[in-house]
């Protein structure tokens, strides 16, 4: 009996230094997944920066809507900051702080951000129930990654399959990767990639964590979110 106890003690002391390791082995992946983001609005407030030293009002037109995507890009940076303080002091870090958000309006956004080079398909209107910023992070690393590594015109579609919103992001390019498993693997980029390789792989960590699941299709290049529909 002394033995069994003894054994079992062992047993849920490894078991808990395990879960431990894995706990801060996910905590690491996300601190990464922010430094990743944090690279854009960063690298885009430098860029802007070099420009803008005069007032506002001074600006010439085409200067004064430099400044406000900077202003923009700050906010975003402000709740990157404001995102891994909570997820740090948080249990369920991604899946926190759920609330209905419209998917129309969402989508409608990001495509304005990119000035015509998205081309935007909505569906009738409809919502899940998510945390907004984690979602539109996805889709944007999958629209950065389309404009990037794709062939345009790169369409962002918003449908509805059976009990599920269904976000695709589609370019007419050819990967070199043969599956979804490869290409999400964390640090797995092509040799002409600048960033850290953890696009996909956040993509696919944080959809997990979101109950939705992302799909792969080649031909043309697609690249899907499935979201349970939110029903009031």
């Amino acid at each position: 009996l002394l033995l069994s106890l003894v054994g079992q003690a062992a047993y849920n002391s490894k078991r808990k230094r395990k879960t431990k390791k894995i706990d801060l082995e996910q905590r690491l992946f996300v601190l990464q997944m922010l430094t990743h983001e944090l690279r854009t609005p960063s690298t885009s407030l430098r860029l802007s920066l070099e420009s803008l030293r005069k007032e506002f009002d001074q600006l010439p037109k085409k200067s004064q809507v430099a400044f406000l995507r900077m202003t923009e890009e700050l906010q975003r940076l402000d709740r990157v900051v404001e995102t891994s303080k909570n997820y740090l002091r948080a249990e369920n870090g991604i899946a926190q702080s759920e609330n209905t958000v419209s998917l129309n309006e969402a989508v409608e956004s990001l495509a304005e951000k990119y000035n015509g080079k998205v081309i935007l398909q909505a569906a009738e209107p409809c919502s899940v129930s998510v945390n907004r910023y984690w979602l539109e992070l996805c889709i944007q690393n999958l629209i950065d990654n389309a404009l990037a590594h794709g062939k345009p015109p790169v369409s962002l579609k918003l449908s509805r399959e059976k009990n599920s919103i269904v976000i695709s992001i589609q370019d007419q390019g050819v990967l070199s990767f043969r599956s979804l498993d490869e290409m999400t693997a964390p640090f797995k980029k092509s040799e002409t990639s600048k960033g850290l390789g953890l696009g996909l792989s956040i993509v696919q960590t944080v959809a997990e964590k979101m109950d939705a699941e992302l799909v792969f299709t080649p031909t043309p290049t697609t690249f899907s979110i499935k979201l349970k529909e939110h029903n009031p």
